[in-house]
């Protein structure tokens, strides 16, 4: 579906979705245990390693059922929504609540505005998340909150100082932390750009540009300079005077990522968008633009 499009499973997509909801209710023929207690069986019971990876990739195909389907999925969504959820409550195992968060982020991009029916839910399941023991689930949920504030055309501004109190968290990394951890800073910079993009007023700003400048240039998640810069974009338009204390450090991220070498960690739109800015910067600050070798 991803690579081909819907056509790929026209006339099948309604058989494709029940056998996969077979696979998350956990009712699938390969999920039944003749010899076992039915009372445990069900999308409540503990699941084995081969069959976690069986749901993962049932969920996975309502992703892709997403990103092809845009809001025509909303209505199946609805369907798979909880059940979906039920894999991301604190009692599942770590792996369980980092995927169904996951597939949850997923789903949202693919649906883009056709999320709004759904927005209420969906920001229960993944504020719990973000508040997550697990590194991975943090670093989801983190993603999946930028993308629903970013998709859905509910205002969620009154949400945006939780958000971010919890957000805060994610930026106190501790040197030699595991590469999960590094992600989760990353994805919260980038629900942090998106926040910016679609509500800057919400927001303490110079609390956000300190933030934001703190990581660049990313190295772990480079996905989410897009959303980054986006934010910064932002800020600089309409807010410029909370970068100020940062441009040095901000001057460096972007040589860094203008260098040929690292064309690959943004986007040729970005980089253009980049490249403008600096053109703008060498008419107020040359000192400092040629002191970072741009």
């Amino acid at each position: 579906m991803n690579k081909c499009g819907p056509a790929l499973v026209e006339g099948q997509l309604d058989t494709i979705a029940t056998l996969a909801i077979e696979i998350l209710e956990k009712k699938s023929l390969c999920q039944q245990d003749p010899d076992g207690d039915d009372e445990a069986a069900g999308a409540d019971a503990d699941s084995s390693e081969y069959e976690s990876a069986l749901i993962s990739n049932a969920a996975d195909v309502f992703g892709a059922m997403a990103a092809v389907l845009g809001n025509d999925f909303g209505q199946a969504f609805g369907q798979v929504l909880p059940l979906i959820s039920m894999y991301a409550q604190p009692k599942r195992i770590s792996s369980e609540r980092s995927m169904a968060i996951g597939s949850l982020g997923e789903i949202i991009v693919g649906l883009k505005g056709g999320v709004t029916p759904f927005t209420q839910p969906l920001l229960e399941v993944i504020s719990r998340g973000l508040q997550d023991e697990d590194a991975d689930v943090r670093s989801n949920s983190a993603f999946a909150a930028g993308v629903l504030i970013q998709n859905s055309e509910q205002d969620l501004s009154q949400h945006y100082p939780a958000l971010l109190a919890v957000l805060q968290a994610f930026f106190q990394v501790p040197d030699h932390s595991a590469p999960n951890v590094y992600n989760a800073r990353d994805n919260a910079a980038g629900a942090l750009g998106r926040m910016v993009v679609k509500n800057a007023a919400a927001l303490p700003l110079d609390q956000v540009a300190s933030a934001l400048a703190s990581v660049m240039p990313l190295h772990f998640d480079t996905l989410e300079n897009r959303a980054v810069y986006g934010g910064i974009f932002a800020l600089f338009r309409n807010h410029a005077q909370v970068l100020e204390p940062h441009l040095d450090r901000l001057l460096q991220a972007f040589a860094y990522n203008l260098a040929p070498e690292n064309q690959d960690d943004t986007t040729e739109e970005t980089r253009a968008e980049l490249r403008a800015l600096v053109e703008h910067l060498k008419s107020s600050v040359p000192d400092k633009v040629a002191a970072a070798g741009l």
